[in-house]
């Protein structure tokens, strides 16, 4: 999908699981991978928290991802009456 995608385009990752290897991991994979990828933030449509309140212990992060990019990301959990869902912008440079 990287390569099909324009400069400028965006490109939009989501699950429906909130393991943190198949969202996180993912996103991070593919920030080292794709250089080219800027983490855009998923806020913009949805009013819901992004990883700045999930539980991570003090002075770690999820994946090596940074607090400004953790920020961009959307999780909605079990308890919002859905299975937990997950989603990630990315903007191509």
């Amino acid at each position: 999908a990287v390569k099909l995608l324009k400069i400028g385009g965006i490109l939009v990752y989501s699950t429906c699981t909130t393991t943190i290897a198949e969202n996180e991991g993912i996103v991070a994979w593919a920030l080292k991978t794709f250089p080219e990828l800027k983490l855009i933030s998923a806020k913009s449509k949805y009013n819901s928290l992004g990883m700045e309140k999930f539980p991570v212990a003090p002075g770690y992060t999820i994946d090596n991802l940074s607090p400004e990019n953790s920020s961009k990301l959307l999780r909605f959990g079990p308890e919002g009456d859905t299975v937990g869902f997950f989603i990630a912008s990315f903007k191509k440079s």
